[in-house]
């Protein structure tokens, strides 16, 4: 019998998929930072090859860009922390632009 797959009313996962991590496993919490998984697994999924069902890939991010995922986490911290007392949210536009080009800009200081 094929089971199905559902996300209950609730909206939790089954067991299943609420146990799928990528920690290291090692009990260091800075092993497990989303810089360090990044870094681990890297930024662009699974290679293009003959593998995939497609042949081709869809790009992840768009080139040339800012990506708020390569933000420093303490940056990113206090970005939407400034963000959010700015503007009553965290918006992408400010995040990215604190990142990437400084609190002043971000702020409009």
């Amino acid at each position: 019998m094929l089971e199905k797959v559902y996300l209950d009313s609730t909206g939790h996962w089954p067991p299943v998929f609420s146990s799928i991590s990528l920690s290291t496993g090692t009990g260091n919490a800075a092993d497990d930072d989303r810089l360090a998984v990044r870094q681990r697994v890297g930024t662009q999924g699974v290679p293009a090859g003959p593998e995939l069902l497609f042949g081709a890939k869809t790009p992840i991010t768009v080139a040339n860009r800012p990506d708020i995922n390569n933000c420093p986490q303490a940056t990113i911290t206090a970005a939407k922390a400034d963000c959010a007392a700015k503007y009553g949210s965290a918006r992408m536009s400010c995040l990215t632009d604190y990142c990437f080009a400084g609190k002043e800009v971000a702020l409009n200081k």
